[in-house]
């Protein structure tokens, strides 16, 4: 016990790397940058925050894998790496035998919204829309738990869709705002501003009453429960990271 208990008091001995693996920007970012902060304030020693971004977050999560087991690089990640990414990409999702889970920092919902110019207002006239003709879909990525809802969504309406994969939530909401795709699945925060100040038509959230956007629809209200779907933030370390370590980051 001894040991532990002075590595316990060595940790941080040095700066700590905090990768982010989905672009700056984005609600993830935001919060671990936010996060970060606080950490360096408590621990008296730099955190700093670097995005490693691709693979709906699988390169950012090896990247933490590959790290020495000492605590002084942090995984801040959504769940999608680990949950979505393990059905959709087998080969390339990270193990999460690779990792020691430190803590939750939150949860988010996921909205629909699509761009005005696709000239629908509701969900029934979008599922309309979708038997006609096929409906790109940003995502966040390959296995972001965007794209796993668009395939939900697509399989419970019988609507055709096409997803589109970017290096994130920002650059998806990016791509939704142009008018490069016609529909997004993506996280409420970053879809708020822009249905709120008519850029974008939100159609339903998925889950429960978001008091975000508390005029949409719940995807239960609308006659599909199964498509309940929230996203977590979690912080992770590499796997063997000692538990005296882990308690400190906790405390």
């Amino acid at each position: 016990a001894v040991p532990h208990l002075a590595r316990a008091q060595a940790f941080p001995a040095r700066p700590v790397r905090v990768v982010v693996n989905f672009p700056p920007g984005g609600r993830l970012d935001i919060l671990a940058r936010l996060l970060a902060a606080l950490l360096q304030a408590a621990l008296k020693r730099p955190f700093s925050v670097e995005n490693v971004t691709g693979a709906a977050g699988a390169i950012g999560a090896a990247a933490v894998a590959r790290a020495p087991a000492d605590g002084h690089t942090l995984l801040m990640t959504i769940d999608a790496p680990f949950t979505s990414s393990v059905a959709l990409n087998p080969k390339t999702a990270p193990n999460l035998d690779d990792f020691t889970p430190v803590m939750t920092m939150g949860q988010t919902g996921l909205a629909l919204a699509v761009h005005p110019s696709l000239g629908v207002r509701t969900l029934a006239e979008f599922v309309e829309a979708g038997r006609k003709s096929p409906i790109t879909f940003s995502t966040a990525g390959i296995g972001s738990p965007g794209h796993f809802a668009a395939l939900m969504l697509a399989e419970a309406t019988n609507i055709q869709a096409t997803s589109v994969a970017y290096r994130g939530n920002a650059p998806a909401i990016t791509a939704l705002l142009s008018g490069e795709v016609q529909a997004g699945f993506l996280g409420i925060p970053g879809l708020m501003p822009h249905i709120q100040g008519g850029k974008l038509q939100g159609l339903m959230v998925a889950g429960q009453q978001s008091p975000l956007l508390p005029q949409l629809p719940t995807t239960a209200s609308a006659g599909y429960p199964a498509l309940a779907m929230a996203s977590y933030f979690v912080t992770m370390e590499p796997a063997k990271t000692s538990e005296p370590v882990v308690a400190t980051l906790q405390a």
